[in-house]
């Protein structure tokens, strides 16, 4: 897979399973992965899935995201989708 270009996720995809989150959490560096895969990675590995540096579970931080009524991702203050 040499010269072949890095293809980021959507930004809605955990970082482990790499399918839509229900409950997500984030690394400090960005990465959001779901709760659900994050605990029991970060248990057993105690490192960050992406880049292997040390984490532990006080390192994750939850985060809310706001949905409109098509039940679409959107700018809470902006009010656009994304």
């Amino acid at each position: 897979t040499e010269g072949m270009p890095l293809r980021r996720l959507p930004f809605n995809c955990c970082a482990i399973s790499f399918l839509p989150f229900d409950d997500p959490v984030a690394t400090d560096d960005g990465t959001v992965m779901d709760i659900m895969h994050a605990v029991p990675y970060v248990q057993k590995h105690h490192k960050h899935p992406v880049t292997g540096a040390l984490l532990e579970l006080k390192d994750l931080t939850k985060l809310t995201f706001h949905k409109n009524a098509d039940g679409e991702y959107e700018c809470p203050v902006l009010n656009k989708t994304f």
